[in-house]
């Protein structure tokens, strides 16, 4: 048995072009190799990689991010066409024991929102 094997990965048809740069003032092609690719497809992107990766930007805050636009839904409507809604989607689903926790939060919400609303008419008459 020979003790020196040479296995051939390559599928006929299949094999790999040799690439090559070639040197100026020479016309044969010589191998290329992996740091000369590398240098060449740097070169070639105009982009740094940190704006490419967007790192060169800052990180959206709170600040820096606009509001979330308003639901079409609520576009057109004013204070007593809200207070309407808001009393509609309480009583229709007052007494069902699967909202029942969810209804006293909204309840109380509801209560809180009154007192604010009671507040800002007592002030604004002085």
């Amino acid at each position: 048995m020979p003790s020196n094997v040479r296995v051939d990965y390559t599928v006929p048809g299949w094999e790999p072009q040799p690439t090559g740069v070639a040197a100026p003032g020479a016309e044969e092609a010589r191998p290329v190799s992996f740091s000369q690719v590398l240098e060449q497809l740097t070169e070639a992107v105009p982009v740094s990689s940190q704006s490419l990766l967007g790192l060169d930007t800052a990180p959206p805050s709170q600040f820096t991010l606009p509001p979330p636009p308003v639901p079409e839904s609520l576009n057109g409507l004013d204070a007593p066409e809200l207070r309407a809604r808001w009393d509609t989607l309480m009583s229709n689903h007052q007494g069902e024991p699967e909202t029942q926790g969810m209804m006293s939060l909204l309840t109380q919400f509801q209560s809180a929102d009154d007192d604010i609303a009671a507040r800002v008419v007592m002030e604004a008459k002085g």
